[in-house]
């Protein structure tokens, strides 16, 4: 949380921390919601994703896919391809480096090939995740 927090302060100038993500992180768990962030709130969450050797869990969601029964293309144009990617460094930076990490659940989050791979890459080199979900996805 404290890590978090120090980011936001030291990346965005009048934006308060996000508070849905500020209490998960109380509990050691970040849940990010694509859908919901803005533009400058992704890179304090990149960094905490990459960095908080404290997480128990990680869930990352479009809800807004997850209630639709159809596929949207973006539901927010802060998280396109650029983010994703990133996104998706950060996690498996996480995951090699994390040795408390329990669950990972990743829903509702279209994957590319590529981003099969790199997480497949993070996942090999976990000793700790219990729990995987990719649900909503070409292979959950």
């Amino acid at each position: 949380k404290q890590w978090y927090q120090r980011r936001v302060r030291g990346a965005l100038t009048g934006l308060a921390p996000n508070s849905h993500i500020l209490k998960n992180l109380e509990k050691n768990v970040i849940h990010i919601r694509v859908e919901k962030l803005q533009p400058e709130e992704w890179k304090p969450v990149l960094k905490t994703l990459e960095n908080d050797s404290s997480l128990l869990e990680v869930k990352i969601e479009n809800s807004a896919l997850a209630r639709s029964s159809y596929v949207v293309k973006s539901t927010r144009p802060s998280f396109n391809l650029a983010v994703k990617t990133n996104l998706f460094k950060s996690l498996v930076s996480c995951l090699t480096c994390s040795s408390t990490i329990l669950r990972l659940s990743i829903i509702s989050i279209p994957l590319k090939k590529s981003q099969i791979e790199s997480l497949s890459k993070g996942l090999s080199r976990n000793q700790s995740l219990s729990y995987l979900s990719l649900s909503g996805s070409v292979i959950g």
